[in-house]
């Protein structure tokens, strides 16, 4: 097992008198772990990158596991974000083909929304809808569960999905809230588009 050992700068202060400040310098003994990490049955391997160990904590690179979850990690502002994890529906092979285009539609609209992308927004609508123009903020949609189609014909069909998320607006911003959105399709040029979203 490789041992390394790191020595962290952890403060330097200057004083503004005459008075000359000192660095402090900590050492920590950090040890490559002999178990695997798997991320969502994906096995985590990196020979640059290994998995490490220290006093019983593991230590794994920030930015590859986030990508594993599906989060975004950015530094902003001298800092690092990390954002949710957004999980949409995933496409179960007894559905019809008519309840997979429906289910692709309902998760590329809420990606939509949560990455503010109002052309994508957009161009998901029907070319006489009057949502086409409109466009949905303040929310951060967290999961869609549920897929049901509640009505169809030949050229309309009423989708219903369930969905968890966060009101942007609201004064408790952190609360998890859940509501039923509802997609109303019609066939233009024999592909379905939407006509009307309520969510």
């Amino acid at each position: 097992m490789k041992k390394l050992l790191i020595g962290v700068l952890i403060g330097l202060f200057i004083g503004i008198t005459s008075t000359v400040g000192a660095s402090v310098l900590k050492e920590y003994i950090i040890k490559e772990a002999n178990y695997p990490i798997e991320v969502n049955q994906v096995l985590y391997e990196s020979e640059s990158l290994p998995i490490l160990n220290m006093e019983g904590h593991t230590y794994v690179p920030l930015r590859v596991i986030s990508d594993l979850l599906g989060t975004k990690v950015s530094w902003n502002n001298n800092k690092v974000e990390i954002n949710e994890i957004y999980n949409y529906i995933i496409v179960d092979h007894t559905y019809s083909q008519d309840k997979k285009e429906f289910i692709r539609q309902s998760n590329l609209i809420h990606k939509y929304i949560n990455d503010k992308d109002k052309a994508g927004f957009q161009s998901m609508f029907h070319d006489d809808s009057p949502q086409k123009i409109s466009w949905t903020e303040g929310k951060v949609v967290i999961s869609l569960t549920n897929p049901r189609i509640k009505e169809m014909n030949e050229n309309e069909a009423v989708f219903l999905v369930d969905q968890t998320f966060r009101d942007l607006d609201d004064n408790q911003k952190g609360i998890y809230k859940w509501t039923e959105a509802e997609f109303t399709f019609v066939k233009q040029n024999n592909e379905w588009k939407i006509v009307g979203f309520n969510n």
